[in-house]
């Protein structure tokens, strides 16, 4: 059947490369035969511009460590020698111990940006996976979220009260 152009309705219209790249290999290279070169046949052809981007990312930076190591100034002075505290002069030892909530709050972070992490590649194949996908992210995100309310209820989050001020949730 043709449309008002005169093109055939049953072949897709690509306007781009870029969206003839989001169509399966499948599909796609059975009605475009010439364009098959386009499609990667092995893990070679793959994962090449993944080597070659790598590549670029570190000869990029040993250049630019190895340029400022030949640009910049080298005056030693003892004077840039002492620590930068936010333009205060350094007191006391610098081996203080610090709070466990420091290092709670920490892990809560990491805890939650685990969890963006997965839902990255959860939110890339949704489609193809329906309402088991959506029940599975949604108990991950429950079970997370109980958890966050947990350590909220604990008051590992509250940094205003003294440890001894909070109430053991049990």
């Amino acid at each position: 059947m043709l449309d008002a152009r005169g093109g055939d309705l049953d072949e897709p219209r690509f306007d781009t490369v870029f969206r003839i790249s989001l169509y399966s290999v499948r599909g796609f290279s059975a009605h475009f035969p010439a364009l098959r070169h386009f499609m990667p046949n092995s893990y070679t052809e793959l994962y090449f511009p993944v080597l070659v981007q790598a590549i670029i990312a570190m000869a990029l930076a040993a250049g630019l460590i190895a340029a400022s190591a030949l640009l910049g100034k080298r005056a030693k002075s003892p004077l840039k020698d002492t620590p930068y505290e936010s333009g205060m002069v350094p007191s006391g030892s610098a081996r203080e111990r610090f709070s466990v909530k420091f290092y709670l709050v920490g892990m809560v972070f990491i805890l939650f940006d685990i969890e963006a992490i997965f839902l990255y590649p959860w939110a890339v194949v949704y489609r193809q996976l329906k309402l088991f996908g959506f029940v599975e992210m949604l108990l991950f995100i429950v079970l997370v979220l109980v958890g966050f309310f947990y350590v909220w209820k604990k008051g590992a989050l509250d940094w205003s009260k003294p440890e001894s001020a909070r109430k053991v949730v049990k």
